[in-house]
């Protein structure tokens, strides 16, 4: 956001980095209109509840796939309250939590979430659970990644709506090339 301050810049520089090539007028107007249409919708008591919906689905998909079973209603709590003392919004969207889990460069981090799952435990897991839940986490990245449906770059979310907008946008344009290429 800081690199691109102005609009158009943003434009430019997504649909560089996705398409390899400059917006149409069009699509850079398109896509701003977007931007703040998403902006202006982000405090919305019902985008806030789906995107705190979305978070909790997430994070429990990542739970139970690393304790082989559907987390305890603790559990999600404790998962949460790790969340959101790394990323104050990371209860409030599916961008959010990803951020817990990403470096300010997008790199996925998975000792973030081996934290995170000492957090929900209580304790520090032994060197084979270590072992074992970090083949789990793995094994889950890999399956979240391949996953059409599931197909997201981790993207750290912003600390302000116009952050998230803009997050979601390239999200968004991420998903349509991905379609267009896959099929």
């Amino acid at each position: 956001m800081t690199a691109r301050s102005t609009d158009p810049d943003r434009v430019r520089y997504a649909f560089q980095q996705v398409f390899s090539r400059d917006p149409s007028q069009r699509e850079a107007d398109s896509a701003v209109r977007h931007v703040r249409s998403t902006v202006r919708s982000l405090p919305s008591e019902t985008a806030s509840a789906t995107g705190s919906a979305e978070a909790r689905e997430w994070v429990a998909d990542l739970l139970r796939r690393v304790f082989r079973r559907s987390p305890e209603a603790h559990e999600m709590d404790r998962a949460m309250e790790f969340l959101v003392s790394e990323h104050p919004l990371a209860a409030t969207s599916l961008a959010g939590a990803y951020s817990a889990f990403t470096t300010s460069d997008g790199k996925f981090r998975q000792d973030a979430v081996v934290r995170m799952l000492s957090h929900v435990m209580d304790r520090q897991p032994d060197r084979a659970e270590r072992a074992d839940m970090g083949k789990r986490i793995r094994d889950w990245r890999k399956d979240e990644m391949k996953d059409g449906a599931a197909n997201r770059p981790f993207i750290a979310a912003a600390a302000s709506p116009e952050h998230e907008a803009w997050s979601r946008f390239y999200q968004a344009l991420f998903n349509t090339a991905e379609f267009r290429f896959r099929n």
